[in-house]
């Protein structure tokens, strides 16, 4: 990803050079549809006011089932693994660190990590939540460290232009 990135901020470097797009970038243009993008929209619209409602209502076991449906049904987001798949796991491993389980919350922050960048991840970064709620564990460190590394590589093209 760490490639994914530097190709993403030199295209963008560029000012959209066509011959310095990066292939994953390419690919979601020529395999979109836009019956998969409107049903894609739909869905995910409906999965994150649901995972709202019941994060309200503190109802997280099905928070944690409708994000793992998000999760699942990435393939038909409009930037599929990008930014809301990032958010999904950050959410997915704040629950299990709810709920005492912090090898799985290191899992889902390792995963969390394995994004191509996207136009909001590349401006705003990855999701800090879970990195920062893991900070405090000894045996999350290396993984911390590296989402931490990652992360700056997304915002490196912020850092050139000021």
């Amino acid at each position: 990803m760490i490639r994914a990135a530097r190709a993403y901020n030199r295209w963008l470097a560029s000012d959209g050079d066509p011959a310095l797009c990066p292939e994953f970038v390419d690919a979601e243009i020529r395999q979109g549809s836009l019956i998969k993008l409107l049903a894609g929209m739909l869905l995910h619209s409906f999965v994150f006011g649901f995972t709202g409602l019941f994060s309200f209502l503190r109802m997280w076991w099905l928070v944690a089932l409708l994000t793992k449906f998000r999760i699942t049904t990435d393939w038909l987001a409009s930037e599929p693994r990008q930014c809301g798949f990032n958010k999904a796991f950050t959410r997915l491993g704040m629950i299990h660190l709810k709920k005492g389980r912090v090898k799985s919350a290191i899992s889902c922050l390792e995963e969390s990590a394995l994004v191509y960048p996207c136009p909001h991840n590349s401006s705003f970064g990855l999701a800090k939540g879970l990195a920062m709620a893991l900070e405090t564990y000894p045996e999350a460190s290396n993984s911390v460290q590296e989402y931490k590394r990652i992360n700056r590589e997304f915002l490196e093209h912020n850092t050139e232009q000021k």
